[in-house]
């Protein structure tokens, strides 16, 4: 992920991901698990952070930056074990990556992420879907 982050025309945004790259590194350090409840704080908001830029490539025509800050988003959630704590960052970041085929012009790769989005929002619940927001 630290390398792709090389690539990111912001350099506010590229610092601001690269600090908490850090924090999440010395959470997994503190706590020993990827299981543990910092180290899952940690992960929910850098992925939020790696979601919200991404989109905002997204809108400036930055295609390529905004899907690999949304496959950083997404190796975070496989990072943290797929924990049900990430589940509302695993809605979001399928969300995103549904938009993003969709304005790539890749409808039936879109709807595959969307109905993943959804599913995962019919299963937890409104409390989820807000936090995902």
């Amino acid at each position: 992920r630290l390398f792709k982050l090389g690539r990111l025309g912001s350099e506010a945004d590229r610092l601001a991901l690269q600090q908490m790259e850090n924090a999440l590194m010395a959470a997994a350090a503190r706590g020993g698990s990827t299981t543990a409840p910092r180290f899952l704080e940690a992960c929910d908001r850098l992925g939020r952070k790696y979601n919200s830029t991404a989109m905002r490539c997204l809108q400036m025509g930055e295609h390529a930056q905004a899907l690999d800050l949304l496959q950083s988003a997404e190796s975070l959630i496989a990072e943290g074990s797929a924990h049900p704590s990430l589940d509302g960052l695993k809605g979001l970041t399928y969300n995103n990556l549904g938009c993003y085929f969709r304005r790539e012009g890749m409808p039936m790769e879109a709807l595959k992420w969307l109905r993943q989005a959804h599913d995962i929002e019919q299963r937890v619940g409104q409390g989820g879907a807000a936090r995902a927001s």
